[in-house]
């Protein structure tokens, strides 16, 4: 019995019954059908040729095993075939009754050493596996995986042994493993293998060892095509399970998973980002939780955290919902030990512990949990701030915040993303570009920072900064950078003092700065800086007068490439040194003040990690302004990317650049500001 999969209130007595469907097999599976979802037949197909090897087709077989006992108590079958210059099926469709032994059936399977022909052996598979006589049910849902670590030798049938696979509608998996997808050729031939969306359906590994890594993606992409399929009956089954709503009285909101939508939305509700935790799969406006005098949308996402679940709280207004949720409550926060907590919600708010507050039911496997709304929690804001601080500033994980602060993890992650949001709601009048005297001030800045009149041109120094992360699972290549490690880049410009004018994080490690520049809109809108001014950049960028400012004869300027030509060169790259350094400067007191930042990989979800670093760069505007300044403990280690190639823009600033250098070089008028000149 699975007490708590449904509840509905019965509006004559106002009891509540809680239904619990018997479910005889515990599926991997999220349900909210009266069983399993639907029947699944998964097929394996192992790459055995000679490139493999023998340990590590050891870790293949045992990542199979793994793969085959997550399911095993789902409605479902496996095979197992290998594939080299020859095809064979070790498994045709089978249950799993023992596992113990598949576990030996798949471990005594010999490794058969020869050429890797990819397409023949899905050829095959497909005629001799996938059929009833296979093992194949009709009415399952058909899934291919194919393992490979190389190139296949039969490349131009590929794509028609696809096509037929395609046609028996079988789902396919792509992993690819080791060096030989680097190559894009090679990697596109599991692109062809795969079944759309390809980000969804390829998996690219650096070995064997790393294929545990994707196992738990893997399983999830698996299980939610069990309950996406296309087929006649599982639109069926949706249309009467999949589909949850509720209506407030001026909003209009709902959860979709198959039915057909009969009312529109005036409000679109998300939560965490990267979860894929079924939000929406139920939805419920029981109580005005927050005594606003309106009333307040829960919406439960059961498959989030690995399946324990959790449940969103959005508050209502005067004529829609705020679209970001106020609370979110984590099963695992409630009670160690829950299933699918959120999978079904109380549709009324009742006071069963009688004070006087709403309580809510929230259902999950096996269990129904009443929880009360605490009348006030005795926070003030500036200990949410503090605890946002301290974050930042300790890099420390939500558990270590919640025992030093004596408050619950899942309220620790709800203060942080909820005063980011707030701090991120200011950032447009704390970084931003200066104009009138105070653009004439930055140019003086800078000028006094070089040593020489003619740098007050600059009105701002360009660099970027890598922030450790942990990547996402799928394209984690993507940030892995030349310094070796995973990041995302955050480029800025600031001022003279260190304050920062415009920022721009997101991309991946691996791009470089230049095209970083490129996608960002203060190069495509032409936005800074103003005609007659500068920024100044280092030799990772390319030397421009256009196209950042059509109208204006000097934008971008770089040092000049070193062995300089001559001292002129020599002394303007010294003097350009001395007033870009400042953007570095400025990078190592954000890594002094936000360690989080600078000293280990963010442990949050990559989608998060942008937010948090605009958030520092907000909260190190506001220091500098109010004079809290902080010597930076160790300067961003500088290292300039190398000019990007075949970049034709590279050098159309050459000729501003010579101009200015013979600025800085030809003797000038001191002025009291400037204590330094160096003249021919």
């Amino acid at each position: 019995m699975s007490l708590g999969l449904s509840m509905i209130k019965d509006t004559q007595s106002f009891n509540s019954v809680v239904c619990g469907p018997t479910i005889p097999k515990d599926c991997k599976v999220l349900t909210t059908l009266n069983g399993c979802p639907l029947e699944i037949d998964i097929a394996f197909l192992m790459d055995g040729s000679e490139s493999v090897e023998d340990v590590d087709f050891v870790k293949m077989k045992t990542f199979v095993i793994t793969i085959i006992q997550s399911f095993s108590k789902c409605n479902s079958q496996f095979a197992v075939a290998q594939f080299s210059t020859g095809f064979e099926i070790h498994s045709k469709f089978e249950a799993v009754n023992d596992i113990d032994s598949w576990r030996t059936r798949i471990g005594e399977i010999k490794q058969q050493k020869g050429m890797t022909y990819t397409a023949k052996a899905i050829n095959k598979l497909v005629n001799e596996l996938f059929i009833t006589e296979g093992g194949a049910r009709q009415s399952a849902i058909k899934i291919l995986i194919v393992i490979t670590d190389g190139r296949s030798n039969d490349e131009p049938h590929l794509r028609g042994a696809v096509e037929k696979a395609e046609k028996k509608n079988i789902i396919r998996f792509a992993i690819g493993i080791g060096e030989a997808f680097d190559d894009s050729r090679t990697k596109q031939q599991l692109h062809v293998i795969a079944s759309a969306p390809v980000a969804e359906h390829v998996f690219n590994v650096t070995d064997f060892e790393a294929l545990d890594g994707i196992r738990g993606q893997l399983e999830e992409n698996i299980a939610i095509e069990g309950v996406q399929s296309t087929g006649d009956s599982a639109t069926m089954e949706f249309a009467q399970d999949g589909f949850s709503a509720v209506f407030t009285s001026n909003p209009q909101i709902g959860s979709y998973f198959g039915a057909e939508p009969y009312f529109t939305f005036s409000v679109v509700l998300v939560g965490m980002a990267d979860q894929r935790g079924r939000f929406g799969s139920s939805v419920a406006s029981p109580a005005d939780l927050n005594v606003d005098g309106f009333m307040d949308v829960l919406i439960g996402a059961p498959l989030e955290e690995d399946g324990q679940g959790s449940i969103y709280i959005f508050n209502g207004g005067v004529d829609q919902i705020n679209p970001t949720y106020s609370q979110r409550i984590a099963g695992s926060s409630v009670c160690s030990g829950l299933q699918f907590f959120g999978q079904a919600l109380s549709q009324s708010s009742l006071d069963h512990s009688g004070d006087s507050l709403p309580d809510i039911a929230v259902g999950s496997k096996g269990a129904v949990l009443l929880l009360r709304l605490e009348s006030d929690h005795g926070w003030e804001r500036d200990l949410e701030v503090l605890v946002f601080l301290y974050w930042l500033a300790h890099a420390s994980s939500y558990r270590v915040v919640s025992q030093t602060f004596d408050i619950p993890k899942t309220s620790v992650h709800d203060i942080v993303h909820r005063v980011s949001k707030a701090v991120l709601g200011i950032l447009r009048k704390v970084i931003c570009f200066p104009t009138g005297d105070d653009l004439e001030a930055v140019g003086a800045g800078f000028a006094q920072l070089s040593g020489s009149p003619a740098f007050s041109r600059a009105v701002g120094a360009i660099d970027g900064c890598h922030i450790r992360m942990k990547p996402p699972a799928n394209n984690s290549h993507c940030y892995y950078n030349r310094k070796l490690f995973h990041s995302i880049q955050l480029q800025a410009i600031t001022d003279h003092r260190g304050k920062f004018l415009d920022i721009f994080v997101g991309y991946p490690g691996s791009v470089h700065d230049a095209r970083v520049l490129r996608n960002r809109p203060v190069y495509l809108g032409s936005l800074y800086p103003p005609p007659g001014k500068c920024i100044l950049g280092d030799g990772g960028y390319p030397c421009l007068s256009a196209p950042i400012c059509l109208s204006a004869p000097i934008c971008l300027i770089t040092p000049y490439r070193e062995p300089v030509q001559n001292p002129v060169q020599a002394r303007f790259n010294s003097k350009h040194s001395r007033a870009r350094n400042i953007i570095e400067r400025a990078f190592g007191m954000m890594k002094t003040r936000w360690r989080s930042i600078f000293f280990k990989a963010l442990e949050i979800s990559p989608a998060f990690v942008p937010e948090v670093v605009a958030c520092c760069a907000v909260l190190h505007n506001l220091a500098l302004l109010n004079g809290d300044i902080v010597e930076a403990e160790d300067e961003e280690d500088h290292d300039d990317d190398p000019p990007e190639p075949h970049n034709p823009q590279a050098r159309v600033g050459d000729h501003v650049r010579d101009n200015l250098a013979a600025a800085v070089s030809a003797p000038n008028i001191c002025v009291a500001a400037l204590h330094e000149h160096d003249y021919l």
